[in-house]
């Protein structure tokens, strides 16, 4: 989960810092006041491309940071592999660039391009504004409540779809059952 978003001189943002709650944290403001950049900065940290013009006119380099807590023991190994280290239990993930250059870091270690898209794609996924339209459909929403109810739900869901298959295995067996009798 995202605990801090910061972002320097990206864009219009000189410096801001956003610090999401639990549940959902909804980010408001007049035209132009750069809540597309905030969304601009989450993908910069899910490995987005860092193009020149995202760097705020006045200043020689912009950067994004995030903070996350907690992160899978996957990703912690994957930091370990490549010297990173969490930071008080949080993982710090860090992109910068200047007007022709880009650097990533992974838990305070400089890393490649590559190793920063892979962690920050287990971490960040952003839904655009075709997302309500997805959530439209009855498939979408089954997907969407599965998913939140964690391990327990998972579970009972799939013993569900084994029982589902069984009745239905039956009912076809039923089905074409015929009885002979001899006269």
């Amino acid at each position: 989960m995202l605990t801090e978003l910061t972002l320097h001189n990206l864009g219009v943002i000189t410096a801001a810092t956003l610090t999401p709650g639990p549940g959902l944290t909804v980010v408001t403001g007049e035209t132009g006041a750069g809540k597309t950049l905030v969304v601009t900065g989450l993908s910069l940290l899910a490995g987005g491309r860092f193009e020149p013009g995202y760097v705020r006119r006045d200043a020689d380099r912009a950067r994004v940071e995030g903070r996350f807590a907690p992160v899978s023991d996957a990703v912690v190994a994957r930091v370990d592999e490549l010297g990173g280290a969490l930071d008080d239990g949080e993982l710090i993930l860090a992109r910068q660039a200047t007007t022709g250059r880009s650097r990533a870091w992974v838990g305070g270690a400089s890393v490649p391009q590559a190793a920063a898209v892979e962690i920050g794609a287990e971490l960040v996924t952003i839904h655009g504004q075709s997302e309500q339209i997805r959530l439209g459909s009855s498939e979408r929403q089954r997907e969407v409540l599965d998913r939140a109810g964690g391990v327990e739900a998972e579970r009972a869901l799939a013993e569900y779809r084994a029982a589902y298959v069984a009745r239905r295995r039956v009912v076809a067996e039923h089905r074409t059952v015929h009885i002979v009798i001899a006269v």
